[in-house]
């Protein structure tokens, strides 16, 4: 929401804007750390109908949802908002339990279009950070981290743990390069 926020700031649009990347740092910590087993046991169970599981309302989360779309109506963002329950489950939604059909889209959506593969010549690849850069980033999140009241220590430890590394990656580094490199 943050990200549409700020893109739509700037007289963008999200949706063109994000990139893969961006949607793998927002849904990997999604699914580690807001996401409930019984949600995903729940979603199994009723998507191969093992049994019948009582409708499961998530109701606070759908009005922060709700929310979230009435401050972006309010801000202008939005013009008209869907209903959510629509959105979540569409009317004229087709399901497709075919598992042969399901095979063909799945593997459709991965084959290369001539298109698509010109489109990925002309994309920058990402610069490499390089290993000083990193510490001097981690140790502002540490230094961030440790100022905070209720600052948590398992944290901490693993921002240490990773400090090392890094330095072991540097160090094995210069193994075959020259001992300047490690002071610049």
């Amino acid at each position: 929401m943050l990200y549409m926020m700020t893109q739509f700031d700037c007289g963008l649009d999200p949706v063109s804007t994000i990139t893969i990347l961006q949607a793998l740092r927002w849904a990997i910590p999604a699914w580690e750390l807001d996401l409930k087993d019984t949600t995903i046991q729940h979603c199994f169970r009723k998507a191969l109908h093992i049994e019948e599981v009582a409708e499961i309302e998530e109701r606070e989360v759908i009005k922060q949802i709700e929310q979230g779309i009435q401050k972006m109506q309010l801000s202008n963002y939005i013009k008209e908002a869907m209903d959510i329950n629509q959105f979540i489950s569409p009317a004229d939604e087709e399901v497709n339990d075919n598992l042969l059909e399901l095979d063909e889209m799945i593997l459709g959506q991965y084959t290369v279009d001539q298109q698509d593969e010109e489109d990925d010549d002309t994309a920058e690849p990402l610069p490499r950070i390089p290993p000083a850069d990193a510490l001097e980033c981690l140790y502002k999140l540490r230094l961030y981290e440790e100022q905070q009241v209720d600052a948590d220590k398992a944290l901490l430890k693993t921002f240490m743990q990773y400090e090392r590394a890094i330095l072991k990656r540097k160090i094995e580094s210069l193994r075959q390069g020259d001992i300047r490199q490690f002071f610049g």
